[in-house]
């Protein structure tokens, strides 16, 4: 059952994203360059850009719709987890739109804005106050802003990590966040966590060998960040492992360790820059992840168990 769940959840939506992404960035391609006072500066023009991001964030909605007992759950939320695929795909709907605004700044504000309204559309059980959704939408706006800050965003740009690098920071940081997710006991979140790594895995690939999908690495960046705020809200929420929320929080934030690429960046070492790129955010979310094994409060119960039973509805797909 399990590899017919990762090859159904996880592997398989991340096929169908990479395919008509593919085709996407060449039908935009081929209908208009991208073009912008800022030069380079640009996403492709509307429809490319936020039809890339929201293919981006497609596994994750798959995998959360194909792990509860029907459709309808998904179109109608009871429960929070249902809420993560609307809560993506918004998301990266916003963040498109704001990062097609030229200049590198409307790339931190693009994760910004899709991270609280990603964290304003659910609600965890044990989190009534809106307190945690901000602490985890400004966590992730930090890691947003520091994935995209020295992230290269026109082909051949030679004073910028490349983008492959910055996804594959992504992959490495979201696939330590589905562990630290499965620790905490809530198995369906830590799919869902594996197949937005996959994922960015495939955006590392295709930003290598595609370079027309570079100009849409700070809008899905910024879908990415906002992704993994929510998830590490809704995980926090869902814990029965007694973690400390700092280490959610911190874990949301990793992807920001990837700004220490920008010193090298700029003085031309693309490949430090690069290699700071890929292993810096891992390295953090790492440490959020022993932190919160090393420093474990009391568990309370089963949230996510009564959460589900709250709602009235069945916490596992029938196999």
């Amino acid at each position: 059952m399990e590899l017919d769940l990762a090859l159904r959840a996880v592997a398989a939506p991340v096929a169908v994203m990479a395919a008509l992404a593919w085709l996407v960035a060449a039908l935009a391609g081929r209908a208009a360059r991208p073009r912008s006072p800022a030069g380079p500066h640009a996403t492709p023009a509307w429809p490319g850009g936020w039809m890339l991001a929201v293919l981006a964030v497609l596994p994750l909605a798959w995998a959360v719709a194909f792990q509860e007992p029907s459709w309808r759950d998904v179109a109608a939320p009871a429960v929070s987890y249902q809420w993560l695929g609307w809560a993506a795909v918004v998301a990266a709907l916003v963040s498109s739109a704001l990062a097609m605004v030229p200049g590198r700044a409307m790339a931190t504000a693009a994760a910004a804005a899709a991270s609280l309204v990603a964290c304003a559309m659910v609600k965890p059980p044990g989190l009534p106050d809106a307190a945690p959704k901000f602490i985890a939408a400004a966590a992730a706006a930090i890691g947003g802003a520091g994935a995209a800050w020295s992230m290269c965003v026109a082909p051949g740009e030679r004073r910028a990590a490349p983008a492959w690098a910055t996804f594959a920071g992504w992959w490495a940081c979201l696939a330590v966040a589905s562990g630290m997710v499965l620790l905490s006991g809530f198995a369906k979140l830590a799919v869902t966590c594996g197949a937005l790594s996959a994922s960015a895995a495939a955006w590392a690939v295709m930003s290598a060998s595609l370079p027309r999908v570079v100009h849409a690495a700070p809008a899905v960046s910024g879908a990415f960040a906002a992704a993994l705020g929510v998830l590490c809200l809704v995980a926090r929420g869902y814990d029965e492992s007694g973690f400390p929320a700092w280490c959610w929080w911190l874990l949301a934030a990793a992807p920001g360790a990837g700004a220490l690429a920008a010193w090298p960046a700029r003085r031309g070492r693309v490949r430090i820059a690069a290699l700071v790129t890929v292993l810096a955010p891992p390295s953090v979310a790492l440490a959020a992840l022993l932190a919160a094994r090393s420093s474990v409060d009391a568990p309370t119960g089963s949230p996510s168990a009564n959460d589900y039973a709250m709602a009235g509805v069945a916490p596992l797909r029938a196999p």
